[in-house]
């Protein structure tokens, strides 16, 4: 996971948290210290920073498959619903074949919103 903490990911999150230290203006940053005793410990800081991101990155990552895993189930029952409202209306008109079917790919929409349910189970 370390490989997608990037640079400027590094940067911006020092930014957020040491503002004081990570000014874009130099001479506000510095104060008193000189512009080498800065980037020292602005150095210190992005390690730090690093690390950190670097022991969160695969709680983000298991964050995002959760909600991609969510996003792609209401997705998938949607369609389910759909084909079987579908299914319903030729099974009316007399379209059995149609019906059926329409009726198979509601089943397959389900089958998946299954195997989705069952990879959040492990």
């Amino acid at each position: 996971m370390a490989e997608y903490v990037t640079d400027e990911m590094v940067e911006a999150a020092c930014k957020k948290v040491w503002p004081d230290i990570f000014r874009d203006d130099e001479s506000e940053a510095s104060g008193e210290a000189s512009s080498d005793d800065v980037e020292y410990v602005r150095t210190w800081e992005r390690h730090i920073m690093r690390k950190a991101l670097e022991s969160i990155a695969p709680l983000i990552a298991k964050r995002a498959a959760e909600e991609m895993r969510e996003k792609a189930g209401k997705w998938l029952g949607s369609k389910e619903r759909e084909c079987r409202e579908i299914s319903e209306d030729l099974e009316r008109a007399g379209c059995l074949s149609a019906a059926w079917a329409a009726q198979q790919h509601a089943e397959n929409y389900r089958m998946c919103a299954a195997a989705i349910r069952a990879l959040e189970a492990e």
